[in-house]
């Protein structure tokens, strides 16, 4: 009975690559299938237009080379289609054979955590370098005035209608004459 099973099991390095059935990963299958149909790597690039770096991810089922195996479905349709496969049963194993989302999470380095203590601190650290910048400002724009302020002007000369005393009487002029008869009448005198 052991010599039956053994007979009839293919090699390990072999399996999935003799014949290519619903038990071999799909990147087995598919390199199978390929094989079959007696084209190399290099013919499947050229004629379906897919990165040789796609196919060769897609054969072996090696996805390290980018961040998420679900960037490939494009190109496993393609390469589906290009094998005359259906390419959405295709997918559809892909998907259920694709690793985990956790087990290709990158971690990400937890930002730097600062203590209340330290918050505290930097909080008045920015206080007090505003406080100084508002400082260096007044005192520059001070000394930005006092180089830019105007010469006071010397006070003209005074005139002498503003240095006189304003008048509250009138003054008398020269003396006035006599008043002379008018013509044509005779003086008394006469």
């Amino acid at each position: 009975m052991a010599e039956q099973k053994s007979s009839t099991a293919p090699p390990a390095e072999d399996r999935g690559r003799e014949t290519p059935g619903a038990e071999a990963r799909l990147a087995d299958f598919l390199a199978g299938i390929r094989e079959q149909r007696g084209l190399s790597r290099d013919a499947v690039v050229q004629q379906s237009g897919i990165p040789a770096h796609y196919v060769q991810m897609i054969e072996t089922g090696d996805y390290s080379l980018i961040s998420d195996p679900f960037y490939l479905l494009p190109f496993l349709r393609k390469y589906a289609a290009f094998l005359r496969l259906d390419p959405e049963e295709t997918v559809t194993r892909f998907l259920r054979e694709a690793p985990p989302a956790d087990e290709r999470a990158i971690r990400m380095p937890q930002p730097w955590a600062l203590g209340r203590r330290t918050n505290r601190l930097l909080r008045w650290l920015l206080i007090a370098a505003l406080a100084g910048a508002l400082v260096v400002f007044y005192l520059i724009m001070a000394e930005r005035r006092r180089l830019v302020a105007p010469v006071p002007l010397q006070p003209a000369a005074p005139s002498p209608t503003s240095t006189m005393p304003a008048r509250s009487a009138p003054v008398p002029g020269p003396a006035a004459a006599p008043l002379s008869a008018p013509p044509g009448a005779r003086s008394a005198a006469n």
